[in-house]
């Protein structure tokens, strides 16, 4: 089974993760990054920001289906993510789980 909880929280905890709209933007555009993560309730025109560059780059794009405040608390932080990169995946089987969510959010 596909969790997308337990390829956030290992990206957080390798350090491996940068948060918020801006931060997302400038690793996005950049290109070097394992995967960007929207919150469902990220704003719209942040979100196409977003989705433009992650195309542009072949980055693939999880979405988050709570808010922004909940993967505020799967990233163990004091406040809302409507945005995140994870810069880089270790492990090979969350590399595997990002793939098949990556389908999953395709095929939607």
């Amino acid at each position: 089974m596909v969790d997308i909880n337990r390829v956030i929280q290992s990206a957080v905890k390798s350090g491996k993760a940068f948060y918020g709209i801006n931060q997302s933007v400038k690793a996005v555009e950049a290109g070097k990054i394992a995967a960007l993560v929207l919150a469902d309730n990220c704003p719209s025109e942040s979100r196409k920001i977003l989705e433009g560059y992650a195309a542009q780059s072949s980055v693939p794009v999880l979405n988050y289906t709570n808010t922004n405040h909940e993967l505020g608390i799967a990233c163990h932080k004091p406040f809302s993510i409507s945005a995140m990169v994870i810069r880089e995946i270790a492990e090979t089987e969350l590399g595997l789980e990002v793939k098949e969510l990556t389908k999953k959010t395709n095929e939607s």
